[in-house]
């Protein structure tokens, strides 16, 4: 019986100093290096980018949220901001859609000192619905007012709302 114990704990015990010498546990150490070296290039990362972010909004690279339209009374100011159209301008319901140059009631947005596409016009009181036109072809949602509607066909068109 005395044996047979002292047997089963050197078994037990060459078992556990073949779990500490075996490679799965014993080599963890690079692993964490690995680990910690990741978390420190994550670490620089974020850093830099947070460093560019900054620096673009200190130095107006990085423009402020753009409001449009902005009524104030019955001028109504509407803005659009695109580096590659050749024209943008402003048709709805409250210039009978028109939105080309020869067009007497267009609103023919131009650009401002910031770069930015701008147009203001007296607009009687009422409810509107419109669209930025971008270059006599492509109709958009103002992509600055959250108000949109269904026009009852499919279409959305952006809401203006004058009090």
């Amino acid at each position: 019986m005395r044996g047979q114990r002292t047997e089963n704990r050197e078994q037990r015990t060459e078992n556990e100093g073949q779990r500490k010498n075996s490679p799965l546990i014993s080599d963890l150490s690079p692993l964490t290096s690995h680990l910690s070296s990741l978390n420190s290039r994550l670490y620089l990362l974020f850093i830099i980018c947070y460093l560019i972010l900054t620096a673009c909004a200190t130095l107006d690279i990085v423009k402020d949220r753009i409001q449009s339209p902005v009524v104030v009374g019955n001028k109504v100011t509407f803005y659009y901001d695109s580096v590659s159209a050749k024209s943008v301008s402003v048709a709805g319901e409250f210039n009978g859609w028109e939105f080309r140059t020869e067009q007497r009631r267009s609103l023919i947005m131009k650009k401002n000192k910031d770069g930015v596409w701008q147009v203001s016009a007296e607009i009687p009181h009422g409810r509107y619905q419109y669209k930025i036109v971008v270059d006599y072809q492509t109709w958009l949602i103002d992509p600055y007012n959250p108000s949109a509607v269904d026009d009852g066909t499919g279409n959305i068109n952006s809401l203006l709302v004058v009090k």
